[in-house]
C-alpha cells in the first residue's frame, strides 16, 4: 500500500507539472489540449493521498496570512473540474473561445489550486 501511494503522490505531481507547464505556455494549444487531456483521464482526479491528504496552505505569500487547510485530493479534483468545460468546447470546434476560458482559469483559478498541490506533494514525498 506505501508503494501504490508513493506511485499516485509521483504520478500526480508529474501530471500537474506538466499542465502547469503547458498553462504557462498558452496559446500553444495542441500541447496544452494534450496535457489537460491527460490529467482529466488518470486517476488524479479522484486520489486517495491518506495521511498526506491535508496540508495547509498560504493564498498570498505576499501578505501575512493565516494558513487554511487544504486537501490535495480536493485540489486534483477542482483543477479536473475547471478543465474539463474548456475541452468540451474544444472538441466542439469553439477553439477561440475554449483558449480564453483557459487562460482566464488557468491565470485566476486552477493554476494557483495546481501549484499549491505540486507544494504539497513535493514535501509529501519527503515524509
Amino acid at each position: 500500500m506505501a508503494r501504490a501511494l508513493t506511485d499516485r503522490k509521483r504520478e500526480a505531481r508529474i501530471r500537474l507539472l506538466a499542465l502547469y507547464r503547458a498553462g504557462v505556455f498558452l496559446p500553444r494549444f495542441p500541447q496544452f489540449v494534450g496535457e489537460a487531456r491527460a490529467v482529466s483521464q488518470t486517476t488524479i482526479a479522484a486520489p486517495h493521498f491518506d495521511i498526506d491528504d491535508g496540508y495547509w496552505q498560504v493564498y498570498d505569500p505576499y501578505t501575512e496570512s493565516t494558513p487554511v487547510a487544504a486537501s490535495l485530493g480536493d485540489d486534483l479534483g477542482d483543477v479536473c473540474r475547471d478543465i474539463e468545460p474548456w475541452l468540451q468546447q474544444w472538441d466542439a470546434g469553439h477553439h477561440e473561445q475554449a483558449v480564453c476560458n483557459w487562460w482566464w482559469d488557468f491565470e485566476y483559478g486552477w493554476g494557483t489550486r495546481a501549484v499549491s498541490a505540486l507544494v504539497a506533494l513535493h514535501a509529501a514525498q519527503l515524509r
